[in-house]
């Protein structure tokens, strides 16, 4: 089990990606549907379910992404129980309400967040005991559970997106955090997508290490870290990381949320994905020569040329 912060601003700049890429087998799946030139109330039906669908799949995504934020924020060697308040440090605003039960080889955790926008209610449970994490919506009565072994970006999206991930721990020195003597830690995160590119996300933590307790986390390049207030240890009631009787759910399946979004199995996803964006290449490789060959062309004048640019990028926009 990886014990290193899972960076919550690298992962979700990646989600926003996956998010585009879903857009797209989204109107695949749409293909069935009639397309005739103007009929602008179908376009608008098929409008209104893609936004249902990336809607419902953003809440999830980010639901599980904060989950694996908060846990495995967390050193696993956890010796204490408690409970706490995480805080934004200068405006004092409330981010999550969290429980920690800290049994012989079973750690158990729960984390309760209130979405500022909507008012909609996340939980999140971990256990160690059956190697799962559970999302449970209260206003649903639902709840989704996630093995430990999915915990990772491409099989928790169900796409292969990511090649190889490396975390840096570097320690910055002994801080106070609430009255706490803390240790400072630089997280960094180099992944290797199997496009060829490199993304980096960085993050800071302050370990109280006596008692092994996060006091505090910040993402690089946000000003307002967030801390631990309300800071009680003891033993957490049972009933706090159970699944109540009256919810019903589902576990995430093997092609992970795009199969959920889709229907489809995880290979299905993962061509249907790969074949958009060879079209999309070759799309935007023939729009660029057909802007050279206007660019090129020595029997027009700069403005004729704008223009034919402009009328052949408007009239790839309607196909």
């Amino acid at each position: 089990m990886k014990t290193e912060k899972i960076f919550k601003d690298d992962i979700l700049q990646r989600a926003e990606k996956l998010l585009f890429y879903n857009n797209l087998l989204i109107a695949q799946s749409e293909s069935w549907l009639p397309a005739e030139e103007g009929n602008r109330n179908m376009e608008k039906q098929i409008e209104a379910r893609r936004k249902k669908k990336l809607k419902s799949f953003s809440f999830i995504t980010v639901c599980l992404l904060s989950l694996v934020t908060t846990v495995l924020a967390q050193n696993p060697v956890q010796t204490v129980s408690y409970s706490g308040t995480e805080y934004y440090k200068y405006s004092k605003k409330e981010y999550a309400k969290i429980w920690m039960q800290a049994d012989p080889g079973n750690l158990k955790s729960r984390s309760e967040r209130k979405d500022e926008k909507t008012g909609e209610v996340s939980i999140m449970i971990f256990r160690q005991d059956s190697a799962k994490m559970y999302v449970l919506k209260p206003e649903k009565k639902t709840w989704m559970a996630i093995s430990m072994s999915q915990l990772n970006m491409n099989d928790l999206v169900g796409l292969n997106v990511e090649k190889d991930r490396n975390v840096e721990k570097k320690f910055l020195g002994l801080e106070d955090v609430n009255g706490y003597e803390c240790h400072h830690y630089q997280h960094i995160s180099t992944s290797t997508l199997n496009s060829g590119t490199q993304e980096t996300g960085c993050t800071h933590s302050w370990i109280f290490e006596p008692l092994n307790v996060q006091m505090q986390y910040s993402n690089c390049g946000y000003d307002e870290p967030i801390y631990l207030g309300n800071f009680q240890q003891g033993q957490q009631p049972a009933h706090l990381f159970e699944i109540p009787d009256d919810y019903t759910g589902m576990s995430l399946p093997a092609g992970g949320l795009m199969e959920m979004l889709t229907g489809k199995p995880r290979e299905q996803n993962q061509q249907d994905v790969d074949e958009t964006k060879k079209n999309l290449q070759e799309g935007m490789q023939n729009i660029n020569d057909q802007i050279k060959e206007i660019e090129n062309d020595p029997n027009k004048t700069e403005q004729e040329k704008i223009m034919d640019a402009l009328k052949m990028l408007g009239g790839s926009k309607k196909k």
